[in-house]
């Protein structure tokens, strides 16, 4: 396996907290602007980096709200040599062979696309957004 280098940013006391975290299912909330979507994203990078191979899915209720706080600034925050953008399946793909993919879902009904997949961390950004049955899909492609 390729050996990768990434430049990580340093986080606030309560994103330390959210970085550190071990439980299954961490909620981190807090206002507007409280730096919520870069703890997932600085995560994201850091598990990637971290574990070869890993499977990593962020979520977000449009798909503007996914590219603008998560796939643009993961396009300026990680180099090309540590990590690929895959414009079709809106995913990161690093030279460990780790995955960052990014996906929205409008309806309740978009999650079942992703029954039988695997992941081994799922952020569900802006929870209060989705309801249970998504919730409940997604924790069954929760197996790392």
């Amino acid at each position: 396996m390729a050996t990768v280098t990434l430049t990580l940013g340093k986080p606030q006391p309560k994103q330390k907290e959210f970085m550190l975290a071990r439980e299954k299912y961490v909620a981190f909330g807090g206002a507007r602007g409280g730096g919520k979507s870069w703890s997932v994203r600085e995560k994201a990078k850091r598990l990637a980096v971290k574990w070869a191979g890993i499977k990593i899915l962020i979520i977000r209720k449009t798909y503007t709200d996914l590219r603008d706080n998560h796939i643009l600034p993961l396009r300026q925050e990680i180099p090309l040599d540590v990590a690929t953008y895959k414009e079709i399946d809106k995913a990161f793909v690093f030279v460990n062979g780790s995955r960052i993919k990014c996906s929205y879902f409008a309806t309740d009904n978009d999650a079942l696309q992703y029954q039988g997949q695997e992941y081994d961390v799922i952020f569900l950004e802006e929870a209060t957004q989705f309801s249970e049955k998504v919730f409940s899909v997604l924790k069954a492609c929760l197996r790392g």
